[in-house]
């Protein structure tokens, strides 16, 4: 069995998941949530901000996948 590909793969599936729903997400309620920024003064390089909050838990399930993976191999014989 190989681990490391399973969860690489489960990884690039919830990826991929996460970034559809969250582009459909934005499509529907840019508008919105572009009046919703304004009132608190989101600008500019806020925008930056934003984004990495939402690549946050694509970047925590990769790290969770890669310890997974390392502790895996650690009972290797």
């Amino acid at each position: 069995m190989n681990w490391g590909r399973g969860l690489f793969r489960l990884w690039l599936v919830a990826a991929i998941f996460w970034g559809l729903i969250v582009g459909f997400w934005t499509y529907l309620s840019f508008q919105t949530f572009l009046a919703f920024a304004r009132q608190f003064g989101i600008t500019g390089s806020d925008w930056v901000v934003v984004l990495l909050a939402l690549a946050f838990p694509i970047a925590v399930t990769l790290v969770v996948c890669l310890i997974a993976v390392w502790i895996l191999r650690g009972f290797r014989v």
